[in-house]
């Protein structure tokens, strides 16, 4: 899941919550409610793409679904996508 891919992306990489809240501008609790799956939804793209850059990956985004992301609800867009380091 989104969750755990970000908190193995972190550790590989050799960084710290607080490397990763300084990076994406956020505290150190948004990172751990990130990495726990604690929050109600993924996080948006942006996120996930600051959240990679920061651990030296590439993002890479792989539609899950037939349905266009442009027709999709906000609040689905991002549940709709896998994230895939490449």
């Amino acid at each position: 899941d989104c969750a755990k891919t970000l908190r193995r992306l972190r550790e590989g990489a050799g960084l710290t919550p607080r490397d990763i809240a300084d990076a994406l501008g956020v505290s150190v609790s948004r990172v751990s409610q990130l990495e726990s799956g604690a929050l109600r939804h993924a996080p948006s793209l942006r996120t996930a793409a600051l959240y990679a850059a920061a651990c030296g990956v590439r993002l890479t985004l792989q539609s899950k679904s037939e349905e266009s992301p442009r027709k999709a609800e906000p609040e689905t867009f991002a549940s709709q996508y896998a994230f895939r380091e490449e």
